[in-house]
């Protein structure tokens, strides 16, 4: 029986429901989990895997929250064997699992998730940090006829497998997200067609080589043993600017 994959990228604010090259067995859950550095706080989401042809997640995540694992036991453990915990919580009307702790660039962490006495396990490598080189924080660029160029460049994170850079338009004193997508370069022209003074904020995002293998290369267990999705990770970096 052919299954529908969680092939989820939440707080990178890409999500894609599509079905994955389908697997050899059927596996009960599907995960999401990715640890980000310079993020408040890290996110997982646990589901139970559903048959495609009750295929509910057309409008995820704003979807029938029955299906969210609720008695997961979530650890994750740092190269010290410092382990931290993962614990309920619901945004929105919708179910996820948090916890805050502190992660390091280049650094291993290890996943165990306990469901009823079933087991998911997993394995994440840290990319490298790195920075936004233009542009500068606070940048100001003028319109010419109603049209904005902005250059991005940024130097390379090790360990990285691609990028994932998120634009942000600031309405009533908070930004929201307008557009996302994925890079394989350190730098590109963004173009804006658009009348006013305005501010914005882009997000670029490293990711690691799970990642990479469940939603480019469409894995269907990318990272983890146990379930369907991924456990992987990213470095996150942003830039605020202004158009006059």
């Amino acid at each position: 029986m052919k299954n529908i994959f969680l092939c989820i990228i939440f707080l990178l604010g890409i999500i894609s429901c599509k079905q994955l090259n389908e697997p050899s067995n059927s596996l009960k859950y599907s995960m999401i989990g990715n640890l980000i550095l310079n993020s408040s706080h890290q996110e997982m989401y646990i589901y139970n895997t559903i048959p495609l042809n009750e295929n509910k997640w057309n409008d995820f995540p704003h979807t029938d929250n029955n299906y969210f694992v609720k008695n997961a036991n979530i650890l994750i453990n740092n190269e010290k064997n410092i382990t931290f915990r993962y614990n309920l919580n619901m945004d929105s009307s919708v179910y996820y699992y948090t916890a805050n702790f502190n992660i390091k660039p280049l650094n291993r962490y290890t996943l165990k998730v306990v469901i009823n006495g079933e087991e998911i396990t997993g394995e994440t490598y840290l990319p490298g940090s790195f920075s936004i080189l233009s542009p500068l924080p606070e940048q100001h660029f003028t319109q010419v006829n109603d049209t904005i160029k902005i250059p991005f460049v940024w130097n390379a994170s090790s360990n990285s497998f691609g990028y994932i850079i998120h634009f942000f338009e600031k309405y009533n004193g908070k930004f929201f997200r307008e557009n996302s997508f994925v890079s394989q370069d350190t730098s590109f022209l963004f173009t804006l067609n658009e009348r006013g003074r305005k501010k914005y904020k882009f997000e670029i995002l490293a990711f690691d080589k799970n990642l990479y293998q469940h939603i480019i290369q469409k894995i269907p267990s990318a990272g983890i043993k146990g379930a369907y999705g991924y456990f992987g990770s990213s470095v996150m970096k942003s830039v605020t600017i202004k158009i006059n």
